[in-house]
Parts: C-alpha cells; structure tokens; sequence
C-alpha cells in the first residue's frame, strides 16, 4: 500500500472492514454470542462480492454456523473477543462520564447505533470517505439510526486528520474516549508516531484509550504462518500487502512515555474469561495481541 492509495470496501484495506463485519455476523449468529451486531449483515447483502472474495460464507448460511469452515470459526472468535473489550471499554467510559468517543479509523463499526450510551454523547468516527459513505447508505437504506449524537469525519490518518475532528465539533478540552481497534497493523512506522501524538494532543485530563496492540514480532510471525496463509486463502486478501512490519517501538512504551497508565490484557485471555477461547489458527496471535486500556 503506498503512501497516497484510497480505498473502498472492496479493496485493500477496506476488505479487512467487511471481513470483520462478516466475523460479527457470524459471532452474532452463534447461541452463545459474546457480542451481538445485528447491523454487520446489512453490509455483506448491500454489495456483490468480487470473485477473490468467493470463499466467504453467504449471509444465508449463518444461521448455521456449525457448518462453515475452520477458519470461519476462528477469526470469529478472535474478533468477537476484541469487539466485546472495546464495546466495555466505551460503555464503561460514558457511565463514568466521558461524554466524547472518538473511533479511529471506523471501517463498518456499528456502536454509534448498537450501544446505549447517556444522554448528551456524542461518537465520532473517523474513516476514509468512500467508507463511511458506504456505511452510512446501508444503514439509512435499512432505516438504522444512531443512538446517540454521531459525526461521521471523512479524514485520512496520513494527513490532519485532528483539524478534521475539530471541525466536526470536537472539543478538545473535554475527556475523551479513544477507540484503536484493528488499526496499527495497517500503519507505517511514522503515521502510527502521528496517531499517538496527535492523540495525545487532543486528550483533556481524565481521557481514555482502547488500542488492540499487535507487536511487529507477532505481524511478521503471522505473514509467515497458517494465519497469513489463511487470509490468501479464506478471505482472499494477502494480508502482507496492506499490512506494516517496518521497525517501531512498542505501543506501551509510547504510551506510557506520553503520560498514559496503561493495563495490558491479551485476546486469549480475555477469551478464556469469556467463555469464548479462540482456537485453531488465530490462537497464536490471540497469545500475543494486546488490548490496552489507557487512562490521563
């Protein structure tokens, strides 16, 4: 992915938002659902999918999703476990009184519109344009609307993209809660710099941050294993075109060099403890993938 690329829903990056929004269709389907997005179908029946992407699961077959593929079992799982961490996360934020939630690179995200939040908060979600057109056609196409006071701020994380914020209405000398979820990945070395500082900017005392934390030793292992091969093969992406492994330092220790606590916990446990283990060929990384909750 070169430095200037745009993207739709259908390819490059935004194939990672409708893959994930397909994992919570799937999670959502299940008995025993961690998480439920009864959004995330409207997006898969609201487009044709290119020939790459024809092993995918059809939305008419989830409702038995015994029956799909391995992989269709574990990427699911690996994804309702972090979905669910971040769905707390903003839950938690805006019952303690942060009344601000920003999601960072938003993609198919639905909880402006699934989560309840208290009155007089407001979500705002950053994503390309052509994403967040997407999305917001879908859903006023299905008569979805938010539950809360929601921006949608077309912005590329390359740029200014905290002018951008700005200019939709936030307000910086207020807390905020800060969703990275399934971002640095898909981030050079220098933009993931930017994405903290500028962060760090615009957090008023008493902010919070989400991040899905996945080291650059755990990325390269990934291209290079079944999880890698599984993207080419399953979802029809090869996943070492979009993803970053340039060298970086640790997201925790940027963090905490910026003034942030930060409490570490992992995808695999946090699966245990939900009665969701991920198994099969995403465990490997669910060992090693952090989920970060930071606090001014």
């Amino acid at each position: 992915m070169s430095e200037h690329d745009q993207w739709d829903i259908v390819s490059g990056v935004g194939v990672t938002a409708l893959a994930i929004a397909l994992a919570r269709a799937i999670e959502s389907a299940r008995d025993d659902a961690i998480i439920t997005d009864p959004y995330a179908r409207h997006f898969l029946t609201a487009i044709e999918l290119p020939p790459e992407l024809s092993r995918w699961p059809r939305v008419d077959q989830l409702d038995d999703v015994t029956a799909l593929a391995p992989w269709w079992h574990s990427m699911p799982a690996y994804m309702a476990n972090r979905t669910r961490f971040f769905d707390d996360f903003a839950f938690d934020a805006t019952v303690a009184g942060v009344d601000q939630v920003a999601i960072v690179a938003a993609g198919l995200d639905t909880r402006a519109y699934r989560l309840s939040y208290p009155e007089g908060c407001s979500v705002y979600e950053i994503d390309q344009s052509l994403v967040l057109k997407f999305k917001d056609e879908v859903l006023d196409g299905h008569g979805v609307r938010p539950a809360c006071e929601r921006h949608a701020v077309a912005a590329d994380l390359r740029d200014d993209w905290g002018a951008e914020l700005r200019a939709s209405g936030f307000d910086a000398s207020r807390p905020t809660a800060w969703l990275v979820e399934g971002l640095l990945s898909f981030l050079t070395p220098e933009t993931e710099e930017r994405l903290f500082a500028t962060i760090r900017a615009l957090s008023a005392p008493g902010s919070r941050l989400g991040v899905e934390a996945i080291g650059g030793s755990v990325r390269h292992m990934a291209l290079r294993t079944d999880v890698g091969a599984a993207w080419r093969s399953e979802v029809g992406l090869p996943i070492e075109r979009v993803w970053q492994t340039g060298s970086r330092p640790e997201p925790v220790d940027v963090l905490r060099a910026g003034g942030w606590t930060v409490a570490v916990d992992r995808v695999a446990e946090a699966g245990r403890r939900n009665g969701r283990p991920v198994e099969g060929v995403m465990n490997p990384p669910a060992e090693h993938a952090m989920l970060l909750d930071c606090r001014l």
